[in-house]
């Protein structure tokens, strides 16, 4: 019934030509810190009667929330699977190896694949998408992944290889965001080999407000291009 309640006061709201309202927005902590913070204050800027409250969270648990609508909009890494989900792709964020200033790969202008063969990768809790890419890069490049640490965020990551732990992969808007950044590390340039991992939206496909949410969709798009220009 709360459900259908917001869904009828969403289509009096387009009705008035705006987006209105509070939008329950689920998004990976891999990716919500650097990318929404100038799309947020836009936002506010441009359609000052919508709010977000933003949860961050796993994302195979956030479409579980998606589906029995405790949150309304979703953005994360793909693939999200849920019953009656409108998925839209976004876009494709380039990710980079990255290792210590000290590490012996560092410096060198040409590194191949096969020079990353045995070497140790850092990773996040299991049931991040994170960790299944990384576990796919490290069974690609004959790398190990390190099981007996494991990272809660991308900055315990990024602080690891700093220290030279091991090496990572990082994703482009948190290598180029102010709150993450590439102070500790490098980036290795890996000869013929390229990562990058696809981010989507997704909300229920019978929302009242689903209009609203392609709409936002195509912001997202657009201020992540910007970001990665």
């Amino acid at each position: 019934m709360l459900r259908e309640i917001r869904d009828i006061r969403a289509v009096a709201a387009r009705a008035r030509k705006q987006l209105s309202g509070v939008v329950r927005l689920g998004i990976t902590p891999t990716l919500g810190p650097y990318l929404l913070p100038a799309l947020i204050g836009a936002l506010n800027a441009e359609q000052s009667d919508m709010r977000f409250y933003i949860r961050e969270g796993i994302p195979a648990e956030q479409s579980r929330e998606l589906v029995s609508g405790r949150i309304d909009l979703m953005v994360g890494p793909g693939p999200v699977i849920g019953e009656d989900l409108e998925v839209v792709p976004l876009f494709d964020e380039p990710m980079s190896v990255v290792a210590s200033r000290s590490h012996h790969l560092a410096g060198l202008a040409h590194i191949d694949r096969s020079d990353l063969k045995g070497e140790r990768f850092l990773t996040l809790d299991p049931r991040h998408h994170y960790h299944q890419q990384v576990q796919r890069v490290c069974a690609e490049l004959g790398a190990e992944m390190l099981l007996d640490y494991e990272g809660t965020s991308l900055d315990s990551i990024h602080q690891m290889v700093g220290s030279g732990v091991g090496l990572a992969i990082l994703p482009e808007l948190y290598l180029r965001s102010e709150v993450g950044g590439d102070a500790l590390v490098v980036r290795l340039p890996v000869a013929n080999w390229r990562c990058e991992r696809a981010i989507v939206a997704a909300w229920r496909a019978k929302s009242a407000s689903a209009d609203d949410y392609r709409t936002l969709a195509q912001r997202i798009c657009s201020e992540a291009a910007g970001l990665l220009a």
